[in-house]
């Protein structure tokens, strides 16, 4: 019986480090992960009243987000340029509720610092004669991960040129006044 004791704690023994050797080879160290984290939104009107359509890339590297996209089917000119609160878009682009905005600022420009703009104000796309409005830059601000994440919000695309907060009333602080949303979609991780 005390044989069978020891080649039971043996293979006790033996499993265990099995056990270990196979989670360090399968299980990445925190350093074998990418340093970028990427989404994706695809643009469009869920209600259909306008065809506005498009792709939205945003890739999340060294503490700011690298945005880049084309969206057609526009009105020529600019065009508000906002991450909304949730990601209900089934019932229409405006179920996505007001701009995202966790620390409760004033609307602000797309260049504003932390404290004087939404989280997720990117100010304005302008659309070429053509309706097609082609963009890439970047924002310190947005982030694809951790407490204030736009991952699962819908990136909305309004009706109007965004003020920037510039008029200082209530709407101006608020929205913009960029108007309601013609085209939306939620972010996404790719």
């Amino acid at each position: 019986m005390v044989v069978n004791e020891k080649y039971k704690m043996f293979k006790i023994a033996l499993l265990s480090v099995l056990a270990k050797l196979c989670a360090a080879i399968i299980v990445p160290s925190r350093s074998d992960f990418p340093d970028t984290i990427t989404a994706v939104v695809h643009i469009t009107d869920p209600l259909k009243e306008h065809d506005v359509h498009g792709f939205v890339k945003l890739t999340q590297t060294e503490g700011r987000v690298h945005i880049e996209g084309e969206i057609r089917g526009l009105r020529p000119g600019p065009h508000g340029f906002h991450i909304h609160r949730s990601g209900h878009i089934g019932n229409g682009c405006s179920g996505a509720g007001l701009h995202y905005n966790p620390l409760n600022t004033n609307h602000g420009p797309q260049d504003a610092d932390r404290e004087h703009r939404h989280w997720a104000d990117f100010g304005n796309i302008e659309a070429d004669k053509d309706g097609v409005a082609v963009f890439d830059f970047w924002d310190p601000i947005v982030k694809l991960n951790g407490k204030h994440s736009v991952i699962g919000r819908a990136l909305n695309v309004h009706a109007n040129p965004d003020d920037l907060g510039s008029l200082g009333d209530e709407e101006s602080l608020k929205s913009g006044h960029s108007g309601h949303p013609i085209a939306c979609g939620v972010v996404a991780l790719y």
